[in-house]
């Protein structure tokens, strides 16, 4: 049996894996997890999968209580991250880890030639031409986990050469029927209100900003070798069409089914391929499927994904960090929700722009823009 890293085991994603696990969907034989700060969550893993050997958690302090409860594992916290992902040595890694933290190792794993399922969107966006010349020179496979583009991969297949233009679903968050004079009243708690999926605050944050399907739209031109003009987002508040194609006979392919991240999960850990799930779908109980254009709002931030397309570079790294600063200061309630895409066309239009950077530059930028965000807002 295959062996499993799991980074991100305490969020939605890493959850979910989990109990595929725990339910025999997927087979693997899990060696090691990353919580994070979720202490009370490692010891329910650590409890139900006696097959672990490898942890990493933040928090040194508890370090000596799971050293001295659990002597067969080896525990890192803190800088040890790279070291951790290289000692486990599994066969397949899960990246689920949120936000720029997710990027470093997403290259530590393509340079083990270790496969590679991919839930960290930063990973490519901020990477960019980096990560895919890392992905080439690699032995890993690349499996994504994001369903959209999981259910673009499904679409494709058979239809590559009769392939028109991939069309990315979006809910719209909870703010699909605002315009941009009506997003300057809404407040953290409306912002978290997503109305088809359960996800942490930074992911339903930049649902609620669309600037995620931004992300994807980057995604899915790396990921599928697609030029821009052949990606398009369409409102679709339903979230039962996860993603469709458009062939060149107009017609339209949909990937149609439950909201349930356990199914592209289980998708990607399958090496694409479908597996039986205990998912049940009644598609009788669907009374409409609605689609609509992006409003003004909703385009200007989606053309962020296209213009870092366009610019390439280090401009990815720029504007990722810009949202992560923007965001935790939202959500810490020191700047409204506006103010987020404010920050993020400031940084995009005054930090440094590199135009073929190297990972350190990409680390560097992220440092440097949040610095400079950080003096702006206290001017």
């Amino acid at each position: 049996m295959k062996s499993l890293t799991i980074l991100g085991a305490s969020g939605n994603i890493g959850q979910k894996c989990i109990e595929l696990l725990k339910e025999n969907i997927i087979k693997y034989k899990l060696i090691a997890v990353s919580v994070g700060n979720n202490i009370e969550y490692l010891k329910e893993i650590l409890n139900d999968f006696n097959s672990i050997k490898y942890v990493y958690f933040l928090n040194k302090n508890y370090l000596n209580y799971f050293q001295n409860n659990y002597k067969n594992i080896n525990f890192y916290c803190e800088n040890d991250l790279d070291k951790f992902i290289k000692d486990a040595n599994s066969d397949i890694y899960i990246n689920s880890l949120v936000g720029f933290v997710g990027v470093k190792p997403s290259f530590e794993i393509l340079n083990l030639n270790k496969d590679l399922a991919l839930a960290n969107k930063e990973s490519i966006v901020v990477g960019l031409d980096l990560f895919k010349d890392a992905l080439k020179k690699s032995k890993s496979k690349l499996y994504p986990i994001d369903s959209e583009h999981v259910a673009i991969l499904k679409l494709l297949k058979g239809n590559r050469n009769n392939l028109k233009e991939v069309v990315i679903t979006c809910s719209g968050g909870p703010f699909k029927d605002k315009s941009e004079d009506e997003l300057q009243f809404v407040k953290l708690k409306d912002a978290l209100k997503h109305p088809s999926w359960n996800m942490g605050n930074k992911i339903t944050i930049d649902s609620a900003t669309l600037l995620n399907k931004a992300f994807e739209i980057v995604e899915a031109s790396y990921l599928f070798n697609l030029s821009k003009n052949k990606i398009k987002v369409v409102i679709h508040p339903q979230s039962y069409v996860h993603s469709m194609i458009k062939l060149i006979d107009n017609t339209y392919l949909f990937d149609f089914g439950e909201k349930d991240m356990k199914i592209p999960i289980s998708y990607a850990l399958n090496k694409n391929k479908r597996v039986k799930t205990n998912i049940d779908f009644n598609i009788y109980d669907v009374n409409k499927l609605e689609f609509y254009k992006p409003n003004q709002y909703q385009n200007k931030i989606l053309n962020i994904g296209y213009e870092i397309l366009n610019k390439k570079g280090n401009l990815g790294a720029i504007v990722n960090a810009a949202n992560d600063f923007a965001v935790n200061k939202f959500i810490n309630n020191e700047i409204e929700f506006l103010d987020i895409q404010k920050l993020i066309f400031y940084a995009m239009n005054h930090a440094k722009y590199i135009k073929n950077p190297s990972l350190n530059d990409i680390i560097k930028t992220n440092d440097e823009v949040r610095k400079m965000l950080l003096n702006l807002i206290k001017k």
